[in-house]
């Protein structure tokens, strides 16, 4: 009796499991939203970071989570400027687009700033990081402003770019100029083109550092199960 009762929970442990970044909580000050946001960064990275479309069914069974907490956890990314949300289409679905330069603002401005309290109100949260949003916006516009053909095209991206990107993620130079050939394959192969080629670089970068974690994440959850 006690194998089978094993072997039923490991089938349990079978369902695919979802990745969830505590870091996601803190920056929105929701564990709601943060599972929500794994999510999409998630479906953001399978669609190799292009605008996707999901119901709220789906995401609802896939995250167990409840229609009113679903909509609730919208918001608040939507608000934050980490989601683009929006419903278009014969019959009209809801499509996402992710903010990867929003996202990574937040996660570097919680780094930066760690006596940011993320038990406060939800308000005096969202106001803080609308200000750092806002600022690290107004400097980026700045620049892009002062260089509207930098990174025009990939042969724009220099190698002390690569190496820019390689430290900001904490990852090899091999591995940044692997994903800038994957990244000219996939423009290619689609006939997809960027205003700025080292964003998108930079997209196809953490979009595999998260593909990474997810499958130790699934690896880890396999080898508990097994040890159980």
């Amino acid at each position: 009796m006690r194998d089978k009762n094993l072997q039923e929970l490991f089938e349990a442990y079978q369902d695919k499991p979802i990745a969830y970044m505590p870091i996601y909580a803190k920056i929105t000050g929701s564990v709601t939203s943060g599972i929500l946001l794994s999510q999409i960064i998630y479906w953001d990275s399978v669609m190799d970071h292009a605008e996707f479309y999901k119901t709220d069914k789906e995401f609802s069974n896939d995250l167990s989570m409840g229609i009113d907490e679903l909509a609730g956890a919208k918001s608040k990314l939507k608000k934050l400027g980490i989601i683009e949300i929006e419903r278009k289409g014969q019959p009209a679905k809801t499509h996402y687009k992710l903010n990867i330069d929003v996202l990574i603002a937040l996660i570097t401005s919680y780094r930066k700033n760690r006596q940011l309290d993320i038990g406060k109100t939800d308000n005096l949260m969202s106001e803080k990081l609308t200000t750092n949003i806002t600022e690290t916006t107004t400097k980026t516009t700045t620049k892009t402003t002062l260089l509207p053909k930098k990174y025009s095209s990939l042969q724009d991206i220099t190698d002390i770019d690569i190496k820019e990107i390689a430290d900001r993620y904490k990852v090899t130079i091999g591995f940044v100029k692997l994903q800038k050939e994957k990244l000219e394959n996939y423009c290619e192969s689609f006939g997809r083109r960027y205003k700025n080629y080292k964003s998108a670089l930079r997209n196809f970068v953490l979009g595999d550092i998260q593909k990474n974690i997810e499958n130790r994440h699934y690896q880890n959850s396999k080898f508990q199960v097994t040890r159980v």
